[in-house]
Order: C-alpha cells, then sequence, then structure tokens
C-alpha cells in the first residue's frame, strides 16, 4: 500500500513551479501583448504622413479636373445638345400628327367640300352604272355559252366589287354631311400615330433631364475644385508638422517598449526553462521513486 502511495504523489516543488510558471505569465504583461502594442507604434509612425499626402494627392486629382474643364463641360454638353435633338425631332412629328388630325376634323367640318366630294362619287357611280348596264346588254345579246356572252358575264362580276366600294364611299360622305363636328370620324392609324409620339416625346424628355443635370453637376464640380485647391494648399503644411510629431512619438515610444519587450521575452525564457526542468525533476522522480526504509 506504501508504495502505491508513493507511485502518485507529486513533488510539492513540481506544483509549486508549475503554479508560479502560470501565475507569473498571466500577471506580468506577456510579450505578446507588448509585441502587438509595439507593431501599432510601427504602424502608426509609418502612417504619420498619411493624411498630408491624401491632401497632396487630392490636389493633384483637382488640379487635373480644372485642367480638364473644357472637355469635361464639353461633352457633357454635347450628350445634353443630342439628347434635345432627339427630343425636338420627335416633338415635330408629334406636331406633324396633331395637324394631320386637326386638318381631318376641318376638312369633315367644311360642308363644300364633303358636298364636292358627294359630287365626284355620284358621278363615278353614274359612270360605273353605265358600264354595268352595257356588260349586261351585252351578256343578253350574246349566244348561249358563247365566248361573247362569257366575256360579258366575267366583265360584270369585275365590275361588283367597283360598284360596292362607290356606292359604300357615297354613303359614307353623305353621313358626313349629316353629321355634327364631334361625331366626325378619325382614322384610327392617325390617332395611334399622336399616342406614339406622345409616348416617345416623354421617354425623350426624360432623358433630357438628367443630361441637363450632368451638365450642372460637372460645372459645380470645377467651381467647387478651384476653391478647394488654395485651402488644401494651406493645411498641408500643418498636416505634415503633426504627422512629424506623431511619427517622433511613436518612434520614441516604440524604442522604449522594444527594450519591455526583450525583457518580458527572456523572462518568459526563464520562467519556461524552470518549468521544463522541475517537470523533468517530477518525472525522473516517479521513474526512480525513493525505497521506504527497512525496518
Amino acid at each position: 500500500m506504501r508504495r502505491i502511495a508513493s507511485s502518485v504523489h507529486r513533488p510539492a516543488s513540481h506544483v509549486g513551479s508549475g503554479r508560479s510558471f502560470i501565475r507569473a505569465f498571466t500577471t506580468r504583461a506577456s510579450p505578446y501583448d507588448k509585441q502587438a502594442k509595439y507593431d501599432d507604434l510601427v504602424a502608426t509612425a509609418k502612417d504619420a504622413f498619411r493624411q498630408a499626402n491624401l491632401a497632396k494627392q487630392s490636389v493633384v486629382d483637382l488640379e487635373k479636373m480644372v485642367a480638364d474643364a473644357p472637355k469635361i463641360i464639353g461633352e457633357k454638353e454635347a450628350a445634353l445638345a443630342e439628347v434635345r435633338k432627339v427630343a425636338d425631332g420627335i416633338k415635330a412629328q408629334l406636331e406633324a400628327a396633331e395637324k394631320a388630325i386637326a386638318d381631318k376634323k376641318a376638312a369633315a367640318m367644311d360642308p363644300k367640300k364633303v358636298e364636292a366630294e358627294i359630287a365626284e362619287l355620284t358621278k363615278q357611280q353614274t359612270a360605273l352604272a353605265a358600264e354595268v348596264a352595257a356588260a349586261r346588254t351585252a351578256r343578253d345579246a350574246a349566244k348561249e355559252g358563247s365566248p361573247e356572252q362569257a366575256a360579258a358575264k366575267a366583265k360584270r362580276e369585275e365590275l361588283r366589287p367597283k360598284e360596292t366600294a362607290l356606292t359604300a364611299a357615297l354613303e359614307a360622305a353623305k353621313a358626313k354631311l349629316a353629321a355634327k363636328p364631334a361625331e366626325q370620324p378619325i382614322p384610327n392609324e392617325m390617332i395611334e400615330a399622336v399616342k406614339k409620339g406622345q409616348l416617345d416625346l416623354k421617354l425623350a424628355n426624360d432623358k433630357v433631364v438628367p443630361a441637363e443635370k450632368a451638365v450642372a453637376d460637372a460645372k459645380k464640380s470645377i467651381e467647387d475644385a478651384q476653391k478647394q485647391i488654395p485651402e488644401l494648399k494651406a493645411r498641408i503644411p500643418q498636416l505634415e508638422a503633426e504627422g512629424a510629431k506623431i511619427k517622433a512619438q511613436a518612434e520614441q515610444s516604440a524604442v522604449a517598449l522594444a527594450k519591455q519587450l526583450q525583457a518580458a521575452k527572456a523572462e518568459m525564457e526563464k520562467l519556461r526553462a524552470q518549468y521544463d526542468a522541475s517537470k523533468s525533476a517530477q518525472k525522473s522522480a516517479s521513474v526512480n521513486p525513493p525505497q521506504p526504509p527497512k525496518s
């Protein structure tokens, strides 16, 4: 029983050494924390002139914008002129379509023109009736089944569609003369042309507004750039002075922290060596446990 108890015994020196290493590693400033702070100081020193450099680059960019102003504004104005040209063309087409409808209504409301149309259609109808009568006479006079009779019948069939069309046109003209101006029919294709023109004009005008804004924005940007350039140039010396101060402070703090970092690393290595030595002694003791005294 004594041998069993001694084999699981942990030397007090090993336990105390392990706890001492853990306590020292957690309570003292570890090298990892100091390394992170050191890296931050180095990065701060490296970027100390960042604001000054950004200001300088902004001056370069703004000066280039001002130099390119004629080209930039010219391109925007050319794009605006193009969309306006398209919109004006569509507007002219729409006005023409609307005028065609107005002319159509005006013509329909002119009784003299409608009466002239009726007279012309009546004249054509009279002439056509004469041709129909002649074809009928020729058919009746021809021998049954003869080529002459067949030709007369064919002529009659040829005139039949013309007769129907003229009758319909004459009736429409007479109805037009009797109808009120608001009741005058307008061809569907003319109405559709106006609707299409209105839609196309809206779409074209929707492009004009953004193009106008682009020109205004370009001009405003150039004006702002001309104001910002001297302001930035005046601030650069101050930003450089602040950067130099930040760089010096960061470098000074980094030098001091570097010494602390080296000391912390050495302390940690010392504690690790003590811990490893204690662990090795404990392992040796467990392999060769002390023999109980002979009685």
